[in-house]
């Protein structure tokens, strides 16, 4: 009864160890992730609400607005 090398690349990966991503998928990670931070921040700039969150005076007056829901300050 000998092991040989064979049976070793049959094993069942552990759970706890996950597919290490290469250079490709980090770089289309990084572009997705910044595709996303632009499209945040162009609804945030239509909409009005990027606005409202760097101005102090009307963040309060809408975190106010919000009643039961606002958070406690």
């Amino acid at each position: 009864m000998t092991t040989t090398l064979n049976h070793e690349f049959h094993r069942v990966p552990m759970a706890g160890m996950g597919v290490r991503p290469n250079a490709k998928s980090k770089v289309a990670g990084g572009l997705l992730l910044l595709v996303a931070l632009a499209a945040i921040y162009w609804v945030m700039l239509e909409t009005g609400a990027l606005t409202t969150v760097t101005n102090k005076a009307a963040l309060s007056e809408w975190i106010d607005q919000l009643g039961y829901w606002r958070p406690a300050h």
